[in-house]
């Protein structure tokens, strides 16, 4: 990523990383130009270079770090109000937040927060059909009956 700027350029490597930056936040090539002071022609040719992508992949990440670091603190925030408050709800109201609080805590282990017994339903029905399919034109030759001890 170093030598960005071709000979003779009067932008420097600075100036493009900026531009970069500000497409990654901003989205649009006439806001960045603005902001920057920078004319949108030459930002949509910095766009096609191969330093471009490197720079707004690392400050979308950056930006999603930082999102999920407040997320959490509000998250964290949130269940103290929540526990505070708790002995002061109707029993509907607690109900509620356990639910709620059990389906997240599913999610955060990778768990299901629900259980579906039509795929499973489903897959039986077609091995059964499967089996149908094959054993017909079949008969029974003899049958034996196990011990029962």
């Amino acid at each position: 990523m170093s030598n960005m700027v071709e000979k003779g350029s009067k932008y420097t490597d600075e100036q493009r990383t900026e531009a970069a930056i500000q497409f990654a936040v901003l989205g649009n090539m006439k806001k960045v130009a603005k902001a920057i002071g920078i004319p949108r022609t030459t930002i949509v040719a910095w766009k096609q270079a191969d330093w471009w992508n490197e720079i707004v992949t690392t400050a979308l990440s950056e930006k999603r770090e930082q999102h999920i670091a407040k997320y959490s603190r509000i998250v964290d925030k949130a269940q103290d109000v929540t526990l505070d408050k708790l002995p002061e709800c109707s029993a509907a109201q607690a109900n509620l937040i356990a639910c709620q609080a059990t389906d997240k805590a599913q999610l955060l282990s990778g768990m299901p927060t629900a259980i579906n017994t039509n795929h499973d339903t489903r897959a039986l029905a077609e091995i059964c059909m499967e089996l149908s399919r094959t054993m017909r034109g079949h008969r029974v030759v003899a049958t034996q009956e196990a011990d029962q001890d």
